[in-house]
């Protein structure tokens, strides 16, 4: 959406707008599963995005009621995003270290990867399942979305909300410095993807100062992703139900992934540092000087 105008009211068109592709994606689902999984997951992220940005706004009862609704959501399509994921590292783990790697173990696990996913599929279709009663779901939200109620002064619960997301990702930061452990590298993503999705409604406004900022964010984010892709990955292959992989597969295969999690942490930790480079309080009033709160666009 690029409409220019009040803020607050634009608001209220955008998470609409985000509830509308998630009902579109619901009803194709069928012809694109892996496509529409993906685009329900990203647009609740955005939608939980700017419900931290107005926490302040709309009350933290009712921040806490919106966000878990949405997880809840979200939650109930991990597991097949997540056997799409394993398929694909399956396949490219295999390509890669096709020299050491035993073909056969592979196969095996692939072929296992590919049966679990169909049945996660198959379970969210049950009739009076999940997609079964989501349209009804995202009814209610959208009445939700409708009773929040907007203070006279905006701005400041605006960039109180900017302010805190800020500062949760920095401390995120210090965390991964001191411990570089899986789980402060998943707070780390969440925390800066909330920062990205919180920039993009802001940037078509001062794209000339914005742009390159929350392309480095993306970037960042879509990296520490992929961090934790191979993460969740693991995870899998050492249950004793993945079968196929004995116990020198299975080593073989967690050392190749934690290499190549250095590898992209190494690259890409100096560049969220540099994004996170300023205290809240300096980051919001930079922000906050690019653009009049009156003339702000959301994309």
């Amino acid at each position: 959406m690029n409409k220019k105008g009040n803020f607050q009211p634009e608001i209220i068109k955008t998470l609409h707008h985000y509830i509308s592709v998630i009902e579109k994606k619901t009803m194709y689902f069928d012809e694109n599963p892996d496509g529409s999984i993906h685009s329900i997951r990203k647009s609740i992220k955005k939608i939980r995005a700017l419900l931290l940005l107005i926490k302040d706004e709309i009350g933290y009862s009712s921040y806490i009621r919106e966000k878990n609704f949405y997880r809840n959501i979200s939650n109930q399509l991990s597991e097949l995003r997540n056997y799409e994921v394993y398929l694909s590292l399956s396949l490219n783990l295999e390509k890669m270290f096709i020299q050491e790697l035993d073909y056969s173990c592979m196969t095996h696990l692939i072929y296992q990867i590919r049966k679990d996913k169909e049945r996660s599929l198959d379970y969210l279709k049950i009739p009076g399942g999940f997609f079964g009663t989501l349209t009804q779901k995202l009814h209610m939200a959208r009445l939700n979305i409708d009773k929040i109620k907007f203070i006279e002064d905006f701005s400041e619960v605006l960039k109180k909300g900017l302010k805190n997301s800020y500062g949760k990702a920095r401390k995120a930061l210090t965390l991964c410095i001191n411990e570089q452990s899986e789980n402060n590298l998943h707070s780390l993503r969440k925390a800066l993807k909330n920062i990205w999705y919180q920039v993009r409604m802001i940037e078509q406004a001062y794209p000339v100062f914005l742009k390159a900022y929350s392309k480095s964010l993306k970037s960042a984010t879509q990296i520490l992703g992929e961090i934790n892709d191979y993460a969740e990955f693991k995870s899998y292959f050492s249950l004793k139900e993945a079968r196929g992989l004995n116990q020198t597969n299975r080593a073989l295969i967690k050392t190749m992934i934690e290499n190549l999690q250095n590898e992209k942490l190494a690259l890409i930790l100096p560049e969220v540092k540099l994004a996170l480079i300023e205290k809240p309080s300096d980051f919001v009033k930079r922000i906050y000087g690019y653009w009049n709160i009156s003339e702000l666009v959301i994309q």
